[in-house]
């Protein structure tokens, strides 16, 4: 596996067969699945907010459930009416007792819960996860991208590469599609495998 350098940041995106194409971060499809691993919320809060900025611009519903380092810097970037547009979501509620059938089944909830095309920010907390196994990590990414891509959902996820226990990150390389190059591209992974929920 590729060796995963965290002073900035790094992203995916996601169909189950890709296509290369090199675009900004903030021309995330529907189906599109990213990761972005970062050591400073400050240092990622600006690709978070332009991702989101864009969803408010095409129409679509906001979820963000982050940090709450990062969901502050979020929110310190965005104008009051994209700051009024946005959902956001405990993460230790999210990921709570985790198990990750249940844990997808929370953001399916959501996503069920509104008409508009959903924009997703998600992350854990580094308590809520303290304990997961990391196999168990790894299997619910696998279900999530999944789902992303059987509901349209624009998802973003973000890694805390400081605070999250050590194994985390590199479940961002192995399991989404999109990686950035640099604070604003999000480019085919080289290193994602899709596996289809029947395989072993």
């Amino acid at each position: 596996m590729r060796r995963l350098r965290l002073p900035g940041l790094a992203s995916v995106r996601g169909r189950g067969e890709l296509r290369a194409r090199e675009q900004p971060a903030t021309a995330l499809q529907p189906g599109d699945h990213g990761a972005l691993v970062y050591t400073e919320a400050e240092d990622a809060a600006d690709l978070c907010a332009g991702y989101l900025r864009e969803g408010v611009l095409r129409g679509e519903r906001l979820v963000m459930s982050v940090p709450g380092d990062l969901r502050i810097a979020v929110d310190a970037r965005l104008a009051p009416p994209e700051t009024n547009a946005l959902e956001t979501c405990d993460p230790a509620s999210m990921y709570a007792d985790f198990d990750a059938e249940r844990a997808v089944a929370k953001f399916e909830e959501l996503v069920a819960s509104g008409r508009e095309p959903v924009r997703l920010l998600s992350g854990p907390d580094a308590g809520a996860v303290s304990g997961v196994e990391l196999e168990e990590w790894r299997r619910y990414e696998r279900l999530a991208h999944d789902r992303i891509l059987a509901l349209n959902v624009t998802a973003l996820c973000v890694y805390d590469g400081k605070n999250l226990p050590m194994g985390f990150p590199p479940v961002a390389i192995e399991r989404h599609p999109l990686l950035p190059r640099n604070a604003a591209d999000l480019l085919r992974n080289p290193d994602f495998k899709y596996e289809p929920l029947s395989s072993p």
